[in-house]
């Protein structure tokens, strides 16, 4: 994929930089952009990239009812969860943000190309590298920190013990943005076992939380 002509740059003292980035001790300095921020609530959906068909349909069927009621999915793109709730938010012509770990004419992963260039047309595709810049190992821990900044609520949908999903879910926690999980995997039970997140039980819930009350 090439960068988009419609590709912009956003610096924090743009009125279009997302505010919640702006939590951050170290907000991007400059934020790459292909496509349209939304103007309404954002949830991440976050998990493992290797997750049960049962888990998938999960966040596939959240992030479509939630996008019906125009609250936009943020997610990293990965295969897995990342990639199942972009399609459940495509699926009820919703908006989606994917969170790059490189730079948006390298995207990673390159299986899921097509699904970007939908997520273009239909919300954004955000990086805070420069062009050129490849994706690489440590580049995803940061890009963990973007998606929690930029959700009002983050849901683990499934967590192995060790798990890209649970360093997003320790920046939801240190931002103060709502977290609740699903029990499915052995770090989506830690979470839940230590009172860090919420029990998810269904969309209602999320509704809720974004709507700045306890979920039920």
């Amino acid at each position: 994929m090439t960068t988009d002509p419609s590709t912009r740059t956003l610096h924090p003292g743009d009125p279009d930089y997302p505010r919640g980035l702006l939590r951050l001790a170290d907000p991007p300095p400059a934020l790459h952009l292909q496509g349209e921020l939304p103007a309404g609530p954002a949830l991440a959906i976050v998990g493992a990239r290797a997750a049960r068909l049962e888990s998938l349909a999960r966040a596939r069927g959240l992030a479509r009812e939630l996008a019906a009621e125009r609250v936009a999915i943020v997610s990293g793109g990965a295969i897995g969860v990342d990639a199942a709730a972009h399609e459940g938010a495509l699926e009820a012509g919703g908006s989606t943000l994917v969170v790059l770990g490189s730079a948006l004419d390298h995207p990673y992963p390159e299986r899921n190309l097509e699904l970007f260039a939908r997520v273009a047309r239909a919300g954004a595709l955000l990086s805070e590298h420069p062009p050129g810049t490849p994706p690489r190992r440590a580049h995803f821990p940061r890009r963990n920190r973007l998606i929690a900044a930029l959700a009002q609520a983050v849901v683990v949908v499934e967590a192995a013990e060790r798990s890209g999903a649970l360093h997003t879910a320790a920046w939801a926690r240190r931002l103060g943005v709502p977290l609740l999980a699903q029990a499915e995997g052995a770090g989506a039970r830690a979470l839940l076992r230590r009172g860090w997140a919420g029990e998810l039980a269904g969309v209602a819930d999320l509704l809720e939380v974004l709507a700045g009350r306890a979920p039920r």
